[in-house]
């Protein structure tokens, strides 16, 4: 059974000889990326239940606190850069958890008295929706920190609400 490499250009190079070795023949980018999508299609297919598991075990990556990194990715420029970003405490430990507190308890109880959001209770449980949204696409194609970033943003937003001081009456902390 051949595999594909994992560091450096040799992903790419490997994902393009192989399919080209399967095909016989020179591929186009497209071809490869067609024979790789047939492939997984085709597992998934008959292996339901394997295929289920993994996209499970995806989606709670897609929450998980560690980052699953790519060169150039958030925890490199954070970890391995002297940058900004070391001095961050704040990340998916943090905001997840927050966030969907936060959306829930607004769902939940609705908008503070006394304001009159746009669209309701509803408008923001659509805008809320963002979240499972970029979650299921993220854990279908890829997960990695980079692809997943665009999470953070919605759960900000909701690790906000969780902090409001409305909130804070409401449960008397």
């Amino acid at each position: 059974r051949k595999q594909v490499q994992r560091h450096g250009n040799a992903p790419a190079e490997d994902a393009r000889r192989l399919a080209e070795e399967s095909a016989g023949r020179a591929l186009s980018a497209r071809e490869v990326d067609a024979h790789f999508r047939a492939l997984a299609w085709e597992w998934a297919v008959s292996r339901p239940q394997d295929a289920a598991r993994l996209f499970l075990r995806k989606l709670a990556y897609v929450f998980a606190a560690p980052e699953i990194s790519l060169n150039y990715s958030y925890a490199y420029y954070a970890l391995d850069e002297p940058t900004l970003l070391r001095w961050l405490v704040v990340g998916a430990w943090l905001l997840v958890p927050l966030g969907f507190l936060g959306f829930g308890e607004r769902l939940w109880s609705g908008p503070p008295r006394g304001s009159d959001p746009v669209g309701g209770r509803w408008g923001f449980a659509l805008w809320a929706l963002v979240v499972p949204a970029t979650a299921l696409s993220v854990a279908i194609f890829f997960v990695s920190a980079r692809y997943r970033l665009s999470l953070l943003v919605p759960l900000c937003a909701g690790a906000g609400f969780a902090q409001h001081p409305s909130m804070r009456r409401r449960r008397r902390i």
